[in-house]
């Protein structure tokens, strides 16, 4: 429904935004964005490499929020200077 009624073009888009599954889900999702991408892929019309590409943006989103959540003084020093 995200893809063919509200217009979302990556797994980001779904997990972030569409579905909430990054904040609900205690792995932010990640145990079941392959199965998104198997989902979604068909219906946009992606290539395999499309696909992992989507896939990989997803897990480096995933990976910088992890970091801000664990130093959030680092967080707010580089955003000080």
């Amino acid at each position: 429904y995200s893809v063919t009624h509200e217009g979302a073009r990556s797994i980001a888009d779904n997990m972030l935004r569409r579905t909430r599954i990054n904040f609900e889900a205690s792995d932010q999702g990640l145990s079941i964005v392959d199965q998104v991408a198997e989902l979604v892929a068909p219906i946009l019309g992606w290539s395999t490499s499309q696909r992992q590409a989507s896939i990989e943006e997803y897990k480096k989103i995933v990976a910088e929020q992890e970091s801000a959540l664990s130093n959030p003084s680092r967080q707010r020093e580089e955003i000080s200077s």
